[in-house]
């Protein structure tokens, strides 16, 4: 299985330009030995497959928004960016 996962913060609106590019990806692979519908996966398709519920995708999306706003990476600064 091939996984183009990636966590984007975009705002929700952008959701579905996002998932046409992703639907406009696949189709171009329809010449390929792959099958699109189960050797390659992107978001929920992923992410639901891993934990086993739906809507993963934006529970995880979700959760670094609000880790970002809770500045969290600042408690790791000292040790990615030592003195």
């Amino acid at each position: 299985v091939l996984n183009f996962s990636y966590l984007s913060f975009h705002h929700k609106s952008t959701a579905r330009a996002k998932k046409s590019w992703y639907e406009k990806q696949k189709s171009m692979l329809s010449s390929s030995p792959l099958d699109t519908t189960q050797d390659i996966w992107v978001e929920n398709e992923f992410w639901d497959f891993c934990s086993g519920k739906e809507n993963t995708f934006e529970e995880l999306q979700s959760l670094f928004v609000e880790l970002g706003q809770e500045n969290f990476a600042e408690e790791f600064r000292d040790i990615f960016y030592p003195n």
